[in-house]
Parts: structure tokens; sequence; C-alpha cells
């Protein structure tokens, strides 16, 4: 039998699960205190002509059926000392700039500082029109990503909290561009090409070697990016002001900086192109 009503829910016994995404996303922003909603509410969700994708039984599912009885949509609540507005501005910029994480948005509901709020949809291709959904941030998935892990690892708030400004950033929670290839910018460096976000450069000189998947995504895409005829190896990326690198060559080069394959120490002006990118959320 086919679910399509919240009295046939009932009788099948109230089932219902987070698609992957939905479930990856909200633990991920869980963990900065944002509080999450996925399953709908009876009179406003569940109960009613139209069921969208906060029932497990959407009448509005893309681009295939519904997944039954899995819940594609997750609402993001103001609070907990984020700026909610700012989460929704993020997950758009990132979703336009193709960032690795945001392939399962079907569209999201969100205001922006000035108290526009937007619905911003990709079906398949990006449409923006005026929305009534405010008071929060709010996501619908894709049923052909229903089982997909291509979230885990996608942080939004990778830059931190907007209302806990990064040292040395002033209040704009952007990466300050000292030209110093810490923690954080390693982190959102990681963020933008899909990584686990750890904020730590795998050491192949280490005992046991390591293989860094940034160095290996970086290296990837320098090789589709400008044909830099890499290894991908996962070495390449140490700033020390002494060490050469093929791949920090090969970074330099991409960014327009003097190329002579050394990071700099303590400052580096690849590093501090690199920061200028991210903060324009590019690379």
């Amino acid at each position: 039998m086919t679910i399509t009503n919240y009295d046939e829910w009932v009788r099948d016994g109230s089932p219902w699960h987070p698609a992957k995404p939905i479930a990856d996303l909200a633990e991920t922003l869980r963990k900065h205190g944002v509080t999450v909603y996925v399953i709908g509410a009876v009179d406003t969700h569940l109960n009613i002509a139209t069921p969208e994708d906060h029932a497990p039984f959407s009448h509005t599912p893309w681009p295939g059926s519904q997944p039954y009885p899995a819940v594609l949509a997750e609402d993001f609540m103001p609070g907990a000392g984020y700026d909610w507005r700012e989460l929704g501005r993020r997950i758009v910029a990132d979703k336009l700039a193709g960032v690795h994480g945001t392939e399962w948005i079907k569209y999201i509901n969100w205001t922006d500082a000035d108290g526009n709020c937007w619905h911003d949809s990709w079906q398949p291709d990006h449409e923006r029109r005026a929305s009534t959904d405010r008071g929060h941030v709010h996501i619908s998935g894709r049923t052909d990503y229903v089982d997909s892990d291509v979230a885990i690892n996608y942080d939004p708030l990778a830059f931190a909290p907007i209302s806990n400004p990064t040292p040395g950033g002033g209040d704009s929670g952007k990466l300050a561009e000292d030209g110093q290839l810490g923690p954080l910018t390693i982190r959102v460096w990681q963020r933008r090409m899909g990584t686990p976000m750890d904020g730590v450069i795998t050491a192949p000189w280490t005992n046991p070697p390591g293989k860094s998947s940034l160095v290996m995504a970086v290296q990837r895409y320098l090789n589709q990016q400008i044909h830099a005829g890499l290894s991908v190896d996962g070495v390449g990326i140490r700033q020390d002001g002494r060490s050469v690198f093929a791949t920090t060559r090969a970074l330099q080069r991409y960014l327009g900086t003097p190329s002579d394959g050394v990071l700099g120490s303590p400052v580096s002006q690849v590093v501090r192109s690199l920061q200028r990118h991210l903060n324009d959320q590019t690379f």
C-alpha cells in the first residue's frame, strides 16, 4: 500500500527517519548549538491536503518518487548565539559555488540581513523568488540523495559562529588575512575542498608516515585547473620557510604569487592570497 496521507501513516505505525544528508547536516549544526527540527507538526505539516517534505509521505518529492518513510526537510531555528540569517546566506553561497556537500539540496528558504525572505531552488536550474517562510532556515532535499553520505563533512558554520569572531578577523566572522596557515585557515580550506575538517595537514614525515586528504584534493584540483601535472600523493604543503615542493609551486602559480615552491614563514604571500579567496568563498 502506498502511504499518501496522515491517517494512512498513523495506521501504518507512524514510521519515519531523516534522509541521510538531513541527518548528517543536523548532527553537524547541533554541535554548534543550533536547534534543528525534522519531522513536521501534525496540524501544519502532516495532516494537511498537500503534505510537503517535512512529511514522510510528501506530495512534492523531486526528482523521483517519495522514498517513504524518509523525511527530506529540516529547519534551523534562531538562537544559540549564532546568526541564522548568515547561516542561510552561507548555504546558498556554497550551493551556488558548487561546494561539495551541497549537491543534495533541492531548495532553501532563508532570510537575508535586510529582512527579505527568499526561496532559492535548483530543480534543476537555480531560481530565486520571494518566500513567506520566515523565522528560520528551511532546507528540502532531493530524492536521489536520500541515502547519500555527501553531506557528512559539510559544515556551513566552519568559520565559527558569526557572534564569536575569528581572532584577528575583526567582527566579520572571516579569516584573518595574515599569511599564516593555521588551524582555522586549514579547516575552512578543507571545507571548501570537501575533505574531513580537522584543521591539520597530515604530515608525511611523521612515523608512521601519513597522507593529507586536503593536499590530495588540492593536487587533483590544480591538475584540473592549470594542468599542473602533480602526483596525487598528499605531499607538498608545509609552511616552514625552506621546504621546496612542486605542489606549493603550482598553488603559487594558480593564485598568482611568486612561484618558488616555498611557503614563507611566519608569513606567506600565497597563504594570504588563499585566505582572501576563501573569504570570498572561492578557490
